[in-house]
């Protein structure tokens, strides 16, 4: 089969839903970020409350968690569909690259169906845009975000066992690395600009 590395922008038409999936994860941490701010009120204010009536201390936070557990569950709910929706926007940004560049059915048989750290490194070799290996930041995110991602759909269960007990504690929303994670898909939308400047990034990637 014959290959021709066309340009990014060359002429012609593709669908795809990747810009959708990137406005979605900008919403959703808008809202993770709101629901967080509201948690943390609401558990003030609810503290404060208990105080007030001289509730016995040992009992403050299992009951402050029963009034707010509405919205863990909610900010939960957010952050796990922000972080998916991050990881969609990437792969599907990386499937169109690699389509309008080498062409959909050449992309379809040979590459559409690596692994997400295969298919980078592959796509910049046959376009000759980058080597993955020169740029260690990018792949440390693109490997952090999606192996966390893994983590997610693909749910283990493990034995609770005495030396286990750190990683079974209860994570307080407010330490969810969704933000973290929302940063190292910006930095993987950086790279992509950086190793090809016929990439309009405000254009490719609009947050509203």
């Amino acid at each position: 089969m014959s290959i021709q590395v066309r340009p990014f922008l060359s002429e012609g038409g593709w669908w795809t839903a990747y810009s959708d999936y990137y406005r979605f994860a900008c919403s959703m941490l808008n809202e993770f970020t709101r629901l967080t701010k509201q948690i943390e009120a609401e558990e003030e204010r609810i503290t404060k409350e208990l105080q007030v009536q001289e509730f016995p201390v040992e009992y403050f936070e299992q009951y402050v968690m029963s009034r707010v557990l509405h919205l863990h569950e909610d900010a939960y709910r957010v952050a796990i569909s922000c972080h998916i929706y991050a990881c969609m926007a990437l792969e599907g940004f990386l499937n169109l690259y690699g389509v309008r560049r080498l062409g959909e059915r050449f992309y379809q048989r040979y590459l559409e169906r690596a692994g997400i750290m295969e298919k980078l490194a592959l796509v910049g070799t046959c376009c000759g845009q980058w080597n993955i290996d020169e740029h260690p930041q990018a792949e440390r995110d693109f490997r952090e975000i999606f192996e966390a991602r893994n983590r997610l759909v693909h749910p283990k269960t493990k034995e609770f066992r005495p030396d286990r007990i750190e990683s079974n504690l209860y994570v307080h929303p407010s330490n969810i690395e969704i933000t973290q994670h929302m940063q190292r898909l910006e930095r993987c939308v950086d790279f992509f600009v950086s190793v090809d400047s016929t990439l309009p990034r405000d254009f490719l990637f609009p947050k509203t």
